[in-house]
């Protein structure tokens, strides 16, 4: 009799989220740069269709502003102020093909990369604790030149979590790494929130292409300003050395 009602519960818990769209919500807090002992704090979307088996992962800045440049919302005058995202990527999954794909912008373009049978080596970890009411299992890896510490609940049983982290028995609640540079909590959930989650066209190359660009972009920032090497005098010595604090204000990224 005990099993039959525990099959009903887990049962009705699987049906539960299966049959809906899912919005996660995550903090970060994150130290963006190696030089300065300053925390910042900013909010991601992960959205999960259980339909098609597919996620996206963004950052709410950036989610308004795709969601202004495909005229989908109104910009008024204190948006840039407010919403400015330093994650300009968006993260997609497909957990049925295990297909993880990446775009972000470099300059004017917008390029994209797609890995096939993404998978992470996940060490379980008997030990468990509470974290927002769910009963969370811990868990680790090494990914990024970093080891992670996740805590996942088998109580949402999707293996989902922020970032490009994937592949646990359940929803990933919380994950840093040992350091503790870079932590996403879960915040909130809802469900049947149909969100339109946009990224705008990108050009499709290989995970070496984007990475080759990554680095000519940080080699050479200029290269996205048009004009920029006409630029003369005062001018362009003030756009060098705000690139030269963004980097060193920014040299500390998650891979």
């Amino acid at each position: 009799m005990r099993n039959t009602v525990l099959f009903i519960l887990l049962f009705s818990t699987l049906n539960i989220y299966a049959q809906n769209k899912l919005l996660i919500t995550y903090n970060l807090h994150y130290k963006p740069s190696k030089d300065f002992n300053k925390f910042e704090d900013e909010s991601f979307y992960l959205q999960i269709d259980t339909n098609s088996k597919t996620s996206i992962f963004k950052s709410i800045g950036q989610f308004k502003a795709d969601s202004i440049l495909n005229g989908s919302a109104i910009i008024n005058l204190s948006f840039f102020k407010t919403n400015q995202s330093r994650f300009t990527n968006t993260i997609f999954y497909n957990y049925s093909t295990k297909i993880l794909g990446e775009d972000n912008n470099f300059g004017s373009q917008k390029l994209k990369y797609e890995i096939e049978n993404f998978k992470i080596l996940w060490d379980l970890v008997a030990e468990q604790k509470t974290i927002n009411s769910y009963k969370v299992s811990k868990a680790e890896c090494e990914l990024f030149g970093r080891k992670w510490i996740a805590w996942y609940t088998v109580e949402i049983p999707i293996q989902e979590g922020p970032y490009k982290f994937k592949g646990l028995p359940g929803l990933i609640l919380q994950i840093s790494d040992s350091k503790n540079e870079y932590n996403y909590n879960f915040s909130g959930l809802s469900k049947n929130l149909d969100l339109k989650i946009i990224s705008p066209p990108s050009k499709i190359i290989t995970h070496k292409e984007f990475l080759d660009a990554k680095i000519k972009l940080k080699n050479n920032p200029y290269s996205s300003i048009p004009g920029f090497e006409i630029l003369e005098g005062n001018i362009k010595k003030t756009i060098e050395e705000k690139f030269k604090m963004k980097e060193k204000l920014e040299n500390n990224p998650i891979e």
